[in-house]
């Protein structure tokens, strides 16, 4: 396996277990002060529009199938089964996040159409193929997304949806100084659009689109 490595898989899964709860407060509000609010906007609101723009993606949805890499608190799933979507199985190195994930699907009585697994993509004998793959907010703690998306690329039906990190913008700077002092146990991996396409091409996809947002790349790539 490339990256990450053994080590850094266990680094971004623990770093997962212990903020889980706080990274689902940036889609809920659920606990959250004015300031930390004011915050999430400033500093994450991408992370609302990868998620719409995944919705608007994953079309036509009725009776198909979904695989989420790196599903965190099952935000994605659930939504994409209220509105239509017939299996749903989610991975995540974080325990944390697929108990979360598993809270979440129950309460919106999806629980008989969904398979949670804490386990790493790349070693699952994951049953396909998948209308749709998701490797959202994934491919910041891989060094080399190669294996990854060849394995994404295998499994999936209609479209593959990634995100990536910028390399060449001001927030990235934010981003590096601010992982450097709070977490410094999960390295972030930055992408320029033409390595994005580079990766989404090797990987076998035939058609690739590569939209930029603030701070990342929202990639889809058609098999």
């Amino acid at each position: 396996m490339s990256a990450p490595a053994p080590r850094a898989q266990k680094d971004v899964g623990a770093h997962f277990d212990r903020t889980a709860p706080a990274f689902d407060a940036i889609y809920t509000g659920v606990g959250v002060s004015p300031l930390r609010r004011l915050v999430h906007r400033v500093f994450f609101h991408d992370i609302h529009w990868r998620l719409a723009l995944t919705l608007g993606e994953c079309d036509p949805l009725a009776g198909a199938s979904v695989l989420d890499i790196g599903c965190g608190s099952g935000v994605y799933l659930a939504e994409l089964g209220r509105r239509g979507a017939a299996r749903l199985v989610g991975l995540d190195f974080a325990p944390a996040m697929i108990e979360l994930a598993q809270r979440r699907i129950a309460a919106a009585g999806l629980a008989q159409l969904t398979e949670l697994r804490a386990t790493d993509f790349l070693a699952y004998p994951v049953e396909g193929p998948f209308d749709y793959t998701l490797a959202v907010g994934v491919f910041d703690y891989f060094r080399d997304p190669g294996p990854l998306l060849a394995k994404m690329k295998s499994v999936t039906r209609r479209k593959a949806i990634a995100t990536f990190p910028q390399l060449w913008n001001p927030w990235t700077a934010v981003r590096r100084v601010r992982y450097a002092l709070a977490v410094r146990d999960c390295p972030v991996h930055f992408f320029s659009r033409a390595r994005v396409r580079r990766l989404m091409r090797s990987a076998g996809f035939r058609e690739v689109r590569v939209r930029a947002l603030t701070n990342i790349f929202f990639a889809v790539g058609v098999p």
